[in-house]
């Protein structure tokens, strides 16, 4: 069992890393680079929102990922998570997001929104959660038009 912890701004620095990782990057709504400035002024104000949750999981000690979730409006909370690029293919992914659901989701309907292709171990970690696709929506990314897809 992993240890998962409240984040907070002393993790900054390391977000950030794991944000702007290439393969992290690619998997993700925005594909840019994040600046370190604007990076803790969103990291500072999500510590504060009620319905965001955000945490960092570890194994002995060891940062392994973050899992985030918000409540949004539609009355499902939306899932997210980074694993650390050092801790990829080792199954922390699935193992720290059914834990955190788990222990801070019970009985929350739950969503997340993965890129279309190229993205399995999303995928299997939705399903893991008991979520299907759903529906499917255009990318606003320009520097990637893979569409992202709804899993409920």
């Amino acid at each position: 069992m992993l240890l998962l912890r409240p984040v907070t701004i002393k993790d900054a620095e390391l977000l950030l890393g794991w944000r702007n990782d290439p393969e992290t990057r690619k998997q993700s709504r925005n594909t840019g680079e994040a600046e370190l400035v604007g990076h803790i002024a969103w990291l500072t104000k999500s510590l504060t929102i009620p319905n965001h949750k955000l945490y960092i999981a570890e194994d002995g000690g060891i940062p392994v990922g973050t899992v985030r979730a918000d409540e949004d409006t539609d009355g499902y909370t939306e899932v997210s998570y980074t694993v650390a690029p050092s801790a990829r293919g080792k199954g922390y992914g699935k193992s720290m997001v059914v834990q955190f659901a788990e222990e801070q989701l019970k009985g929350k309907k739950l969503k997340a929104e993965i890129k279309k292709g190229g993205n399995e171990a999303s995928e299997g970690i939705a399903k893991a959660l008991g979520l299907k696709p759903t529906e499917e929506r255009p990318s606003e990314d320009p520097n990637d038009p893979r569409p992202l897809v709804m899993w409920r």
